[in-house]
């Protein structure tokens, strides 16, 4: 399939070409896609998001932990939806419930061995 790249961007061409949503996922989300003002709020939501969550690591309200743990949960699931990388999901989400729960592990030394 060729592509210009003076009418498609490369993040563009890598989203439908090689990454993207398979052909049933990419005719729902078509016209949201188009959108330009949807795409902005939806790249700027997710650094936003990703930001606040590596903020709540530091943040000691356990109820914004909560907040941002599925927040993560739920930006990840949509990345596993949209691109196929489920094992990336689970990897995240032990990535998300290691920093954001207050798991001691000098209570447990057995997992530490």
């Amino acid at each position: 399939m060729l592509i210009l790249i003076s009418r498609v961007s490369c993040a563009d061409y890598f989203y439908k070409c090689v990454f993207g949503l398979n052909k049933n996922l990419y005719a729902i989300f078509e016209p949201v896609l188009q959108n330009m003002y949807t795409v902005t709020f939806i790249t700027w939501f997710v650094l936003l998001a990703e930001l606040l969550i590596a903020l709540a690591i530091f943040y000691p309200s356990k109820k914004f932990k909560i907040y941002m743990f599925w927040l993560g949960v739920f930006l990840h699931f949509y990345i596993a939806i949209s691109f196929g990388l489920w094992s990336f999901m689970f990897a995240m989400i032990g990535v998300l419930l290691l920093a954001l729960t207050d798991f001691n592990f000098k209570q447990h030394p057995k997992i530490v061995k």
